[in-house]
């Protein structure tokens, strides 16, 4: 496997005792782990705030318009849709980018 999945899947194999200790041990350090949930609520410092708030007006944005095209869910099915397609991966990148650029 290639890609920007590859990774993952290293990772849950290692985790899941799919890979060997020794094949472990060559993979690349980790180092600091950063859960950013998206979902969240933004707190004091929160270095991800912006991006927090974009994705609620993002989600906002999609429940209107779907509201406005006669959804009558309030439009959650339109972001459940579109969530891990369009929504969230905006903010993902841009953590991402940040997170590289200050290592």
């Amino acid at each position: 496997m290639s890609g920007p999945y590859a990774m993952a899947a290293f990772v849950d194999a290692v985790f899941s005792g799919r890979v060997s200790s020794g094949a472990a041990a060559r993979a690349p350090s980790p180092g600091p782990v950063i859960v950013l949930d998206l979902d969240s609520t933004a707190s004091g410092g929160d270095p991800y705030a912006e991006l927090k708030s974009q994705s609620v007006m993002a989600k906002q944005i999609a429940a209107a318009t779907a509201v406005a095209q006669g959804a009558t869910d309030g439009g959650s099915s339109a972001v459940a849709d579109a969530y891990h397609a369009g929504l969230v991966p905006p903010s993902c990148l841009a953590a991402v980018k940040d997170f590289f650029a200050t290592r």
